[in-house]
């Protein structure tokens, strides 16, 4: 019985640690990847997940090359989203970014925050990422949930 008390304690630790660890809230850019011709519009859209929870806020900052890429005159629609009342949606073509916050009161996954529409500029490869103080905001406290460092942006290939 000695032999094996240590062992049943080493796997109900290892088993309360990783049943005790909650996925967390992400963005994401869709499509992640996409090769367009200079000229040519690119259309994305800006997705969140809230890893199971409810959540009343959604922030995203979003940073592109403004040499390579400029959101579209048509700026960004108000739909399709799931956002109740937006708080901001800007963007700077010169300073190459992009601000979405919106009120909201979902949970799930493949959540559509917004759709934008950008002009291709140049040749290269556009990386459009996320940026520090996007936030998603868990309705039962106000904690931001967001996992920055799991969230995904997207890399656009840019050619003649």
């Amino acid at each position: 019985m000695r032999k094996v008390l240590p062992s049943i304690i080493f796997l109900l630790v290892f088993a309360f640690i990783f049943s005790s660890r909650a996925q967390a809230a992400t963005l994401t850019i869709s499509p992640a990847a996409e090769t367009v011709k200079v000229g040519d519009k690119l259309t994305v859209t800006i997705k969140f997940d809230t890893a199971g929870e409810t959540v009343n806020s959604v922030k995203a900052l979003l940073s592109f090359p403004s040499s390579l890429l400029s959101v579209d005159t048509a700026g960004i629609p108000d739909k399709p989203t799931v956002v109740t009342k937006w708080n901001q949606r800007l963007y700077s073509n010169v300073a190459g970014t992009i601000t979405l916050n919106g009120n909201t009161n979902v949970v799930g996954s493949d959540q559509t925050l917004a759709v934008v529409r950008f002009v291709t500029k140049a040749v290269g490869t556009a990386n459009v990422t996320f940026s520090q103080g996007s936030q998603i905001i868990r309705s039962s406290d106000s904690k931001d949930v967001l996992s920055l460092a799991e969230s995904k942006g997207g890399s656009y290939t840019l050619v003649t």
